[in-house]
This record gives structure tokens, sequence and C-alpha cells, in this order.
């Protein structure tokens, strides 16, 4: 008795250890929802597109966050919705006395585009504020196919719609304020080279949100990333996305603001942070089987005098992303379990 005992308690230790050190856990580690305090935060991770007439969802995909830090997936009611007419509807969800505001957009058939050629040619006649709503595949296999989004205020939202592309080049380019990406999918096919599937350059206020980035990494030589952001961007938000088997989900330059909230990161090496890019918000972020999770890299001499990814600050970034794991490769530590190391 005391031999199944002792062993009992051995497997119950390693998976423990296997699961904090991929930042995931049984349900059973986890206390029951009725012993956490308090919801503190609630989350929609689900975009709503719905053609003139379409009934709207009686639910809507969040997650909550309780004041212990863990997050849960949950289904959220959703308001009535008004799809009478075609524009950006406000909507509410609601979760156990906890409600936060979406906005759901209603479209017309002639704004849904379904192909390369179409979504190009509906970019080329956008005015400002424009929707375009993707609900077919578009496949981009050239370099010159790449998509520049240079109207201020644009909003490309996801209807069941996806970008796949097998070129090495900044497939989206970003160089125009306030644009809103929303519900896509967006998946890199490429076997070599170096392949960045957002470049988020003088931009200010782009919002990216519940979009899936998928790549190959681990089987060839691809580099593949879901975002560049360089140092011009101001502002944006990257929340409720998925990043999965690509080498970085993004590469952020020394930029001055911009925010990573809520995203799920599997199968990566982590973000790669310039040791001058000091980010607004980092929170809610949970990783699984990444060779990292967070880097923090030096970029240039001059970032050699900054100290805004202190040990003090990486604890805090740690503890906000479901402790995280982070290799300060400038200041030499890593943040692992709660504690400071050595690299």
């Amino acid at each position: 008795m005391r031999i199944i005992k002792t062993a009992a308690l051995v497997a119950i230790v390693f998976v423990l250890a296997v699961s904090c050190q991929n930042n995931t856990f049984p349900w059973w580690a986890y206390p029951p929802i009725g012993s956490e305090n308090k919801i503190v935060d609630l989350t929609v991770t689900e975009t709503i597109a719905l053609e003139v007439g379409e009934s709207a969802p009686s639910t809507v995909e969040a997650i909550i966050t309780y004041d212990s830090g863990r997050t849960a997936t949950v289904q959220a009611t959703l308001s009535a919705v008004d799809t009478t007419t075609a524009g950006t509807v406000s909507a509410t969800a609601s979760y156990k006395g906890h409600s936060v505001e979406i906005v759901v957009v209603v479209y017309n058939t002639e704004n849904a585009v379904s192909n390369l050629k179409e979504f190009t040619s509906a970019i080329s006649t956008a005015s400002e504020n424009a929707v375009i709503v993707i609900d077919g595949a578009v496949e981009i296999s050239s370099a010159s196919s790449k998509i520049t989004l240079n109207k201020p205020g644009m909003r490309i939202i996801g209807d069941g719609g996806k970008i796949v592309t097998s070129v090495n080049e900044n497939v989206f380019v970003i160089t125009t304020n306030d644009v809103v990406i929303d519900g896509l999918v967006f998946e890199t096919t490429a076997t070599a080279g170096e392949t960045n599937l957002i470049n988020l350059g003088t931009s200010n206020g782009t919002v990216i949100k519940n979009c899936n980035f998928s790549g190959n990494f681990g089987t060839n030589d691809n580099t593949s990333r879901g975002f560049v952001i360089e140092a011009g961007a101001t502002d944006f938000t990257i929340e409720g996305c998925t990043f999965t088997n690509l080498r970085q989900p993004a590469y952020i330059n020394g930029v001055k603001s911009g925010s990573l909230i809520n995203n799920t990161i599997t199968g990566t090496k982590g973000w790669v942070i310039c040791q001058d890019a000091e980010l607004t918000e980092i929170s809610g972020n949970r990783f699984e089987n990444n060779i990292e999770d967070i880097a923090i890299i030096l970029q240039n001499d001059d970032a050699k005098t900054e100290y805004f990814y202190t040990q003090e600050k990486c604890l805090e970034i740690s503890k906000a992303n479901n402790n995280c794991r982070i290799e300060q490769q400038v200041l030499d530590f890593r943040v692992q379990n709660g504690q400071i190391t050595n690299r």
C-alpha cells in the first residue's frame, strides 16, 4: 500500500512539474471556480460579423479573469443586435454580473470579398473608415500581391475569412492610422526565408484582435513571424489572438507605446522585445510549449543605457502573464516560476 501511495505521489508531482514548465495545469490542480474570490475582467474573444438581416447568436466566446490571475474561457450572453442596416452596431456581452460592450459588424453582400482579386480591388477603391469583410480564402503567392493598408480607419473583418501565403515578404503592411483587423486567420506555408504576416510601420492606433496566426516552425528553415512592429508604430493593440508554430509571434522594435493583451502563444520561440521598447501593457497572455515565452534583446548599442526591463519589471510582467518565462539577454537574467535566476 505504501509503495502504491508513493508512486501516486511521484506521478502527481511529475505532472505538476511538467505543467509548471509549460504554464498549463490539469483541471484538478486549479481551485474550484467557487473558491475564486471574484471575477475582475471580462474580455470577448470572438468576432461577430453578420450580413444584413442575419440573426445574431445568443452567446459569444469570452475570457474571464479572476483576482487570483487565473483565466477561463466562457460563453457570455449577447444582447439583441439590430441587423436591419449595414454598419457597426454596439452590443453587450454579459457573464455573472459582468458586462462589456463590443462592436458587431453588419454588412451588405457587396462589402464581402472571397479571393485576392476581389480583396485588392476593394482596398484600392475603399474610402476612409471603409469596412471590408473577408469570407473566403485570399491566397498570396507572390511578393507583388502583398497587401498595403493606407486608408485611415479601415476595418478588415474575417467572417470565416483566411489569408494564406507562401512568400517571403511583409504580407500585410499597415502605414496609416486607426486600422482594425478583426477575426481573420493568417497562415504561412513558406519553407525558407523570412515571412512577416503583418508589418506595423508608421501607424498609430492599429488594433489587431481575435485573429489566428500559424506557420510550420520547427519543420523547415523559414523564419516566420506574426508581426514585425517598427519603432515608428504607436499605440497599437494586439488582443485575443492565437499564435501557433511560428518562430516568433512578434518582433517588437523600439516602440514607446503599445499593448499585448490576452493572447495565446503555442510552439514558438516566444515574443522578441527590444530593450528600448517601452510597451504600455503586457497582460493576460498564455504560453504553452514555447522555447522561450518572452526574450528581451539588445537591438543596438544605444539600448545599453535603457533599463526599462529591470528585474522588478520582468517579475511584474511574468506575474501578469500566467507566470511566463522571460529571458533578459541584456541584463543577463531569467524569470521562471516567479524567481530570478542566472541565464
